[in-house]
C-alpha cells in the first residue's frame, strides 16, 4: 500500500514538491513531518518512516476503513470528518480511486473487486456486473484473498 501511495504521491521521486508544499516521496505536508518527528522530509527513510505512521494512525482513527484513511491522507482528516465520507473534490476522489487500483493491479488481484465502503449502503449491485464485494478492515480483506489464493496451482488464474 506504501508503495502504491507513493507512485501516486510523488512518482518515486524523493525531492518532489507540490505546489502546496508537499514534500517527500509520501509528500508529507510541513506540519505533518513535525509531528512525525521527519526532519528532512527529502531523506527517503525518513520520509517513508513518518508517511507510513501517518497513514497508520489514520487507518485507526477511520476504524480501518482504507478509503477513508487514504482520503484524509490527501485532503485531511478534517475534510474526511466535515463530509462524513471520502470529500466531494475531485483530486482526493481520484486519488483514492488511483491508489487503491495501482494497489489491486500490483497485488495481482482482479480489478473488478470493490471493497464495500466504495459501495453506498443501500445502492443495488449490478448483478451482471461481474463485481465483487468484500467487506471487513483491511487485515480482514487480506486474510480473505490470502485464504482463497491458497491450494491454487501455480500458472492458473487466481
Amino acid at each position: 500500500m506504501v508503495d502504491s501511495l507513493i507512485r501516486a504521491e510523488s512518482n518515486g521521486d524523493a525531492k518532489a514538491i507540490s505546489p502546496k508544499g508537499a514534500m517527500g516521496l509520501m509528500q508529507l505536508m510541513p506540519g505533518t513531518a513535525k509531528e512525525y518527528q521527519v526532519s528532512d522530509p527529502f531523506d527517503p527513510v525518513a520520509n517513508i518512516r513518518g508517511g507510513a505512521r501517518y497513514l497508520k494512525d489514520l487507518l485507526e482513527e477511520f476504524a480501518g476503513n482504507l478509503s477513508l484513511a487514504l482520503a484524509a491522507y490527501n485532503a485531511g482528516p478534517g475534510a474526511v470528518r466535515r463530509y462524513r465520507g471520502i470529500p466531494p473534490f475531485p483530486e482526493t476522489q481520484d486519488f483514492v480511486q488511483k491508489v487503491q487500483d495501482r494497489y489491486l493491479s500490483e497485488r495481482n488481484i482482479s480489478s473488478n473487486l470493490v471493497f464495500a465502503s466504495k459501495i453506498q449502503e443501500n445502492a443495488p449491485l449490478d448483478k451482471g456486473s461481474g463485481k465483487i464485494v468484500i467487506s471487513g478492515s483491511p487485515r480482514e480483506v487480506a486474510a480473505f484473498l490470502k485464504f482463497m489464493r491458497k491450494d491454487k496451482p501455480e500458472g492458473k488464474n487466481r
